[in-house]
């Protein structure tokens, strides 16, 4: 009899090992994405959450006043203020020297210790204070000097200030980095991939122009469960920096129709546009007021074959198969994930044209660039996708950060998936067992319960007994006093 038993047993537990391996080959199936992203257009209705690559554009400010003589005037308020701002500087210096050393001089431990700190932090930060300011007055007296410089040049070219004499002007360019914006180009939206095997908890956040902000996943697999809570049925059966303004001063000749004049103008551009269009209206629009300026680009350089200073190769593929593009497809078009793109560096130069800005084939001496600025750009970067895959047999989990759709933060926690499937025969051999003594239990449970059941309602009769016992006896009349 025993013999027979066992042989059922070890007949058993191979059964669920073959279940088992069968499962975890279905289970390695669902080690896949969780979540995808595609590409859509603008306008195109969709299911899901939608979200946009980011861009950021710059503005060009020009400023144009008539010269005078106050300029001058300007450059010795900017001296004095400096003069003061230093003088002040000196004391802030010799304040936060003296609380120093206060401080050094008191014993660890004493009580005037921690005054003494707060006193030498805070004549610190006032010293800071003092020495910002004065480094912001340098620049200002510097700005009042070139402004005097070139009046005194425009001058001695004939310019002058004298009524229908030819005026002096002061021109300021500055350069202004933008906030990422939409780039409706690169428009995606994104889905859950839902399996009945697993467990899916997925968040994302976006900002109300539609950039990325913030995104979550947990993701956990069951099917280590379910083939337990099989076997467990089988066993009974047998879980932005902004460039500075740029005071230049001139005297303007009309030419070509143009009309001089004070005047203001912005302009919002897109450096990583794929043509001129812009830039060459910005150079359109000052002309018409005789300011010969134009706006120069020096973009990256993606299309090249290895990777230096200057040059930022496409990714190569590592393995036989062609590409996506390769084959007439947009790679962007589906990702297990959600796609972002760093930025790239773009200088964006101001050139003073002289009398006229030139063609491209005329430039020569007469284009002076003016001011060079760098920006860090995510028009036309890199595109990568943060990917959102389930791994089998284990809990995933995802924490991803964006500011304003650029990437700053990936945290992934993914367990061993090798040791859950290491762990899972032995659940499985475990689970029929189990099962079989959770009967048991609820069998033996039953009974208990049963007798105990019984028992409070044989307790219940004996009070209710007990109870009409008193009721009959208190409605008993007494004897009366005449003995009847």
């Amino acid at each position: 009899m025993l013999y027979y038993i066992k042989s059922f047993i070890y007949a058993h537990i191979i059964k669920q090992v073959k279940i088992g391996i069968l499962l975890v080959a279905l289970g390695q199936a669902t080690g896949c994405a969780a979540i995808k992203s595609e590409r859509v257009a603008v306008g195109e209705t969709t299911q899901g959450v939608s979200y946009f690559l980011p861009k950021r554009n710059i503005k060009l400010s020009f400023t144009r006043t008539i010269a005078d003589k106050k300029v001058e005037a300007t450059l010795t308020n900017a001296k004095k203020k400096l003069g003061e701002l230093e003088t002040a500087e000196k004391q802030a210096k010799a304040d936060a020297a003296k609380a120093k050393a206060l401080y050094q001089s008191i014993p660890d431990g004493s009580a005037a210790k921690e005054d003494a700190k707060k006193a030498k932090e805070t004549a610190e930060g006032k010293r800071k204070v003092a020495m910002n300011a004065v480094s912001d007055q340098k620049t200002k007296v510097q700005t009042a000097q070139e402004a005097v410089q070139a009046f005194r040049r425009c001058t001695l070219e004939g310019g002058s200030t004298t009524a229908g004499a030819q005026p002096c002007y002061n021109d300021s360019i500055k350069l202004t980095l933008m906030d990422p914006v939409p780039d409706p180009r690169y428009f995606f939206v994104t889905n859950m991939k839902r399996t009945g095997l697993r467990d899916d908890e997925f968040q994302i956040k976006t900002t109300a122009d539609g950039l990325l902000s913030s995104s979550t996943g947990t993701f956990t697999d069951r099917t280590g469960d379910i083939i337990v809570e099989i076997a467990k049925i089988v066993g009974v059966v047998a879980a932005p920096p902004t460039a500075a303004a740029v005071p230049l001063t001139e005297t303007v000749q009309p030419d070509d129709g143009c009309t001089p004049g004070p005047f203001k103008y912005e302009h919002i551009f897109d450096p990583g546009a794929p043509n001129t269009v812009e830039i060459d209206k910005i150079k359109s629009d000052l002309a018409k007021r005789c300011a010969n300026y134009r706006v120069a680009l020096t973009r990256p350089n993606t299309n090249c074959e290895r990777t230096n200073d200057v040059c930022l190769a496409p990714r190569q593929n590592n393995n036989n198969a062609p590409s996506q593009k390769a084959q007439g497809k947009d790679p962007l078009s589906y990702a297990p994930g959600l796609f972002y793109r760093r930025p790239l560096p773009y200088i964006v130069s101001v050139i003073d044209c002289g009398k006229k800005c030139q063609t491209t084939a005329e430039r020569g001496s007469p284009n002076v660039n003016l001011q060079s600025s760098l920006f860090m750009l995510p028009n036309n970067g890199p595109i990568s996708y943060v990917p959102f895959r389930a791994s089998p047999f284990v809990k995933t989990v995802y924490d991803v950060k964006f500011d304003k759709g650029l990437l700053t933060q990936w945290d992934a926690d993914r367990p061993s998936e090798v040791l859950a499937v290491v762990r899972l025969p032995l659940e499985i051999i475990k689970a029929p067992f189990e099962a079989l003594s959770e009967v048991l239990v609820l069998k033996v449970d039953y009974s208990s319960n049963a007798k105990a059941l019984y028992e409070a309602q044989q307790a219940e009769i004996e009070a209710a007994r007990i109870l009409q016992d008193v009721v009959e006896s208190n409605s008993t009349p007494p004897p009366s006093a005449d003995g009847e």
